[in-house]
Parts: structure tokens; C-alpha cells; sequence
């Protein structure tokens, strides 16, 4: 006795948590690679992507105004220390112009490393975006369905409800898994020629060979 079941299974899994919004499968449906399996709601992520865009576009603006503030501070110190030479400035204004320079070029360099942050995080959003289109990574049917429409997909370990959106199995390769008495094992060996007899018709074997023995 023993279990037919298809030697190559996909679990679909989602990599973001969401709620499906389109399904147009069901199970016992044949699908083809690259084909849609399901579509998950992106409103929030599309919002996140407008709210970062936004951010990226003010960031820049502050940039440019931060470049003109650190090309006014070092003109004005260069002209004070022109100044200085001739002594018609004090030290204390020196070092008060070398101040002003330097916390230009720090706030120029703070807003240049949020914009990187924001366009880091803006990328991965636009990653997340994409990850709303589930699509069969093989040719295959829909053995198991195990969400639907409305059903908010999490990720997460094998065990965790939710996770695992679906599951296709390859129909083109099968292969049973059988158990056989400790005391016939020995008399069975890999590559061996064999007959599968199926309970919907026992009169017509199935040619097959032993793939292994576990």
C-alpha cells in the first residue's frame, strides 16, 4: 500500500502580509508558468510610495538650498580671512564665520544622508509593490487551496496559519510512496522494475521503477 503523489510540490508562499483581493484560480486548475495565482490589496503600499516620493523631492530642495548656504559660508570666511590679514577683523568673528561654515556643511550632510535613507526605503516599498502579484513559479495544478478572497496572507514559519497561500503540484512526474514489511526490504532494491495497481482500476498496471529505498 502507498500514496501517489506528484515528485515535484510548490507551496505558495506570500512575502508580505495583506489581504487577497483577486483569486482567479481554485483548486484542481491547471496553470502555466508565470501565470496569476493571486493579487493582494496595495493601497498602503502605493501610499507609502507617494509619501516617500514626496520626501525624496523635498530632500532635494533642502539639498540644493544647503549647497547655496555652504558656498555663501565659505566665500564669507575666505573673505575674512583676507580681511584678517590686512587686521581689520577680530579673531572672534574669524571663528564665528569658521562655525557658521562648518554647521552649513554638516546640515548639508545630514539631509544628503536622508535622502539616501528615504530612497532606500522607497525601493524597498516599490519591492513590496511587486510582491502583491503572486504568479506559479512552475507548470502544474492546484492541488491544495488553502486561502481565498478576503483571507489576510502573513509571513511567517510552515507552521503559522496564513502562511501558505496554496500548494501546485508537477502531474507531469509521479511517483508513489510506499511502505513495505521490514522483512520483504531487503529483497527490494533501487532501479528495480515495478507495477503500480491503482484502486480505480486494478486490472492495468502501471510500469515503474524503485527510485529508492528510505
Amino acid at each position: 500500500p502507498g500514496d501517489v503523489e506528484a515528485e515535484l510540490e510548490v507551496e505558495i508562499r506570500s512575502e508580505i502580509m495583506a489581504k487577497i483581493e483577486e483569486m482567479p484560480v481554485e483548486e484542481g486548475d491547471s496553470v502555466k508558468k508565470d501565470d496569476l495565482l493571486c493579487r493582494l490589496n496595495d493601497k498602503n503600499l502605493k501610499a507609502d510610495i507617494e509619501s516617500a516620493q514626496a520626501r525624496i523631492a523635498q530632500l532635494k530642495s533642502a539639498i540644493v538650498g544647503g549647497e547655496a548656504d555652504v558656498e555663501k559660508a565659505d566665500r564669507d570666511l575666505t573673505r575674512q580671512v583676507s580681511l584678517s590679514e590686512s587686521e581689520a577683523t577680530s579673531d572672534l568673528e574669524m571663528r564665528d564665520y569658521k562655525t557658521v561654515r562648518d554647521k552649513a556643511r554638516a546640515n548639508l550632510q545630514m539631509r544628503q544622508h536622508e535622502l539616501a535613507q528615504a530612497e532606500a526605503m522607497l525601493k524597498r516599498v516599490q519591492e513590496d509593490l511587486q510582491k502583491t502579484v503572486i504568479r506559479s513559479p512552475i507548470d502544474g495544478v492546484i492541488s491544495r487551496l488553502q486561502a481565498e478572497i478576503g483571507s489576510v496572507v502573513v509571513t511567517g514559519t510552515m507552521n503559522n496559519p496564513g502562511t501558505v497561500v496554496m500548494t501546485i503540484s508537477d502531474m507531469s512526474k509521479m511517483q508513489v510512496r510506499a511502505r513495505v514489511d521490514e522483512v520483504d526490504v531487503p529483497l527490494v532494491q533501487a532501479n528495480q522494475p515495478a507495477r503500480v495497481y491503482l484502486q480505480s482500476d486494478q486490472s492495468k498496471p502501471v510500469a515503474a521503477k524503485v527510485i529508492r529505498v528510505a
